[in-house]
């Protein structure tokens, strides 16, 4: 995660995989959200990798009061920011969900 600046690198594009759930891409690398080794473990890292159709690069909204979690497809884990952390660099991993604000997302428009 990083403070907002604008450029094509926090930019995210939201893509059909179907059956209520999305692949995450990039605007800058074309790459797409992917859960590492298609791993199903706490603590596995979230990382950008070549789009394929794998469940481990598909993700759902679910509504947590006005935010939402990121649920991966192959595993029913949640995206979260590692140790809650509010720093520029603090990285990405999936976790059992939870209802901390490092499990909370939302979308803007640029």
């Amino acid at each position: 995660q990083w403070t907002w600046n604008g450029g094509t690198n926090q930019q995210w594009e939201f893509q059909d995989a179907g059956d209520g759930y999305f692949r995450i891409v990039n605007r800058n690398s074309r790459k797409c959200l992917d859960v590492s080794s298609v791993s199903t473990a706490d603590g596995a890292a979230m990382i950008q990798w070549t789009c394929g159709t794998a469940a481990n690069q598909q993700f759902q909204w679910a509504a947590t009061g006005s935010f939402f979690q990121l649920r991966a497809r192959h595993s029913g884990k949640c995206v979260n920011v590692t140790a809650s952390s509010t720093a520029d660099g603090a990285l990405l991993e999936q976790r059992t969900c939870g209802t901390g604000n490092s499990f909370q997302w939302s979308r803007a428009t640029p």
